[in-house]
Order: C-alpha cells, then structure tokens, then sequence
C-alpha cells in the first residue's frame, strides 16, 4: 500500500475520539473497537471517513468478544473499499511491543524515545486527570506500566511491605549488598538503581517529605528494559510521586486528627458521649481489659529538653515501636509514645512485662549507638475495665515516670528504665 507511516497511536478512550485533537494524519491506529461498541453503523461510518480524510496509514486490531459483529464488518468492508491495510494481532500480543518497534523503524534513536515520552505522557495525563479516587490512578499506573514493560512493577515502603502492585502476589523485597547505580542512555529526570536478585530489578526511589519515601521496582522478568521503556517512565513516576504525596497528606491530617481525640480520651477532657464515639472509631469496647503504656526519651540534662533534636529523636523512636505496635492505639506527644494496650488473653501478664522491656532495651541500645542524650524510660499504668476509665490508667503510666529516679532508690536499681503500677 502506498499509506507511509508517519506515527502510532492507540485508540482505546473514548476521548481519542476526538479525530481533530489526537490523530494529526498518517498514524497506524491500533485498536480493539471496544471504544467503538456502542455506536451505530451510520456513527461508525461517519468516524471512518473522519479517520481516512486524516490519512491514516491503517489499522492494528484485537478481536473482542463483545464487539458487535458489524462493526468488523463495516471496518473490513470500508478498508477494503479505500485500500486501507487493516492487521489483526492476538489478544496475548502487546500493543506498546508493537509502538516502539514502529516508532524505531521510521524515526532515528533520539526522535523515537521523544516520541515515545510524549505518548506516554499523554496515557497518565489521561489518568490523573479523568479519575478522582487516587488509589484507582496507581492501580492503573501500575497496570499500564505492566503492560508498557511487559514486566512486574511493585510499590514497597521504606520498610520493604508492598504498597501496591500490577501482580496478585509480588515478591518480598529488600536492598542487598550488591545495589549499583544504574544510568539509562537516555535523558532522564531521575535516578535508579540496579540489583540481581533472582532476576535483575530496577530500583526508583520515590522521594516524598519529611523523610518518606517509597521504592518503585521493576523485575526485568519477562523482557530486558531499553532506553525507549526509561523514556517511557518519565511522566509515570512523577504522577505515582504526586498521588502518593497527596495520598500521604490525607494520611497525616487523618492521623493528626485521630492523635487529637485519642489524646484527649486519655487525659479526660471529653464527654461520656464523645467517649463513646472516640471509641467507636479506635474499636474498643466498654468491657475490654485495657492499659496504658508511656514511652518517654528522657534527656540526660535539664538542657535537653524540648529541643529539635529531642523531637526527631522521638519521631525515630516511634516509627521503631510502629514495627510492633498496632498503629491505631499508638500516639505520640511532645517526648512521649502512649499505648493502649488491650489486654490478651494468650499473653500473660509477665510475658507483656517481659516484651516491653525488649522494646525498651533494643531502643536504648540505638539511642546508645547514636550517642543520644536520652534514656528511653517505660511507664505502664494499671489494667482498667472499659475505655471510660482510661485516663486512670493513662495518669498511673505518668506517675511512674515522673517519680522514676525515686523509685530506682527505693527498688535499689539505678538503671531501671521500665516501671509498672501494679493492677
């Protein structure tokens, strides 16, 4: 056929249909016609002619089930009247496969990758900006970056714990010795990293603020990665990077806010109404066995209260005891971590007594190793009946810090740091 191909364009959206705005003349259009599926033959036709006034150089199609039988009819038919070349592919085959072949064959290296930049910019664009619930646009991120690598891609925490995933069962992660630099040839916006695990896995740290970052990792398991995919991830990181600082500023506002009522449920400034709620959102119940629990960064001299490094240093402290703690009975306030502990039955009380102290003496040890000017002292209030008698158990927890240094006298233990009032 004498239709030069000028370009490459997939029709899926229904805002591709738009000729005018997405199709500037001569692209190879590929295709499923789901977008098509609910238009008569007459509306078909009339996008056809639009497509051929465009000069498109032809059609890359999918069969789908669900597509209505006419319309292949009506594709076939027009095609073949108009000499337009028309390809069926499998449903297993990979449209973005196909892309960056096409776009190598009639561009140079440079103009291809660009291209393809901008192709991809415009795919999560068209996320970001046509759906509301940001949880949905990492899905799909993720999901079209599957599909764009023709490889896994995981979300992981600092911690290493999945955030999200294009599989149903992602692998477990962690950095390893061997983690190198890794450099694409290709300009590129941000860094990645490079280790072989099992399979070879390229690493995109996700910086967000006050310190939170995530790991975006691609398992080159199926097929190696080229300059043209780098090209491709440019706009894909910086719209997961912008939904996950949005995603991380609600968090904090909601734990802000749930900091607030927990805090004031301990020290007994709310209504036996507002107790009721508070509790409803926290699950706890009216005849649950419940204690509190004060952790406390103590500074070694009067100077070092109430500082910035003081503050930082609980921030750490807390993040730790979160890799044991449940988050939603945990809260921090100036220097101290306060924990609702509710009370389990398979866990007896010296077996509690004996998990705390590990806590106390692993956290001590990393302040230690850190040359901090604190000692991380433990408070454990009485067992209490019900979350309306919290604040008596949250006041216990308090008095055994604040008469800690008397209390090592009278035990005759100078380096006690873990102090419990007896139920």
């Amino acid at each position: 056929m004498d239709r030069e191909i000028k370009g490459i364009r997939i029709v899926e959206e229904l805002e591709e249909l738009d000729i005018k705005k997405y199709v500037v003349g001569g692209e190879l259009l590929l295709t499923s016609l789901k977008v098509f599926e609910k238009m008569s033959e007459e509306m078909f036709l009339f996008y056809l002619e639009e497509l051929n006034k465009k000069k498109i150089s032809g059609f890359i199609i999918k069969r789908n089930e669900s597509i209505p039988s006419y319309l292949l009819d009506t594709l076939f038919k027009f095609c073949e009247e108009n000499h337009i070349p028309v390809l069926e592919i499998s449903q297993n085959q990979n449209y973005f496969g196909i892309i960056k072949y096409i776009l190598r064959q009639i561009y140079n290296k440079e103009a291809a990758n660009r291209l393809y930049f901008v192709l991809m910019h415009d795919f999560f664009s068209g996320i970001l900006l046509n759906e509301s619930n940001l949880n949905v646009v990492i899905e799909k991120g993720l999901i079209l970056l599957n599909k764009m690598l023709d490889n896994p891609v995981t979300i992981y925490s600092s911690n290493y714990d999945c955030y999200a995933s294009s599989e149903e069962e992602p692998v477990s992660f962690n950095i390893e010795n061997g983690l190198k630099r890794y450099i694409p040839e290709v300009l590129t916006k941000h860094q990645y990293f490079i280790q072989k695990r099992e399979y070879v896995e390229y690493i995109n740290k996700i910086q967000l603020f006050d310190d939170r970052y995530f790991y975006l990792v691609i398992t080159e398991k199926n097929n190696q990665l080229n300059d043209i995919d780098f090209a491709g991830m440019e706009d894909a990181i910086l719209t997961l990077q912008f939904v996950l600082m949005r995603l991380s500023a609600e968090e904090e506002l909601v734990k802000k806010y749930q900091k607030d009522l927990e805090y004031r449920l301990l020290v007994g400034t709310l209504s036996s109404e507002e107790e009721d709620e508070v509790a409803n959102i926290l699950g706890l119940n009216d005849i649950d066995d419940l204690r509190v629990v004060t952790f406390r960064l103590l500074p070694k001299n009067k100077s070092g209260r109430f500082t910035s490094e003081q503050l930082r240093q609980t921030e750490i402290v807390e993040k730790e005891l979160l890799r044991d703690l449940p988050k939603k009975y945990t809260t921090s306030n100036t220097n101290q971590i306060i924990y609702i502990y509710k009370k389990d039955e398979q866990i007896s009380n010296l077996q509690f007594r004996l998990q705390l102290e590990e806590f106390q003496k692993s956290v001590q040890s990393n302040l230690d190793k850190q040359n901090a000017n604190a000692e991380f002292a433990v408070g454990i209030g009485k067992i209490v009946k019900g979350y309306h008698a919290l604040k008596e158990s949250f006041s216990d927890s308090k008095i055994a810090l604040e008469y800690i240094h008397v209390i090592r006298k009278i035990i005759g233990d100078e380096k006690s740091r873990l102090l419990i009032v007896q139920s």
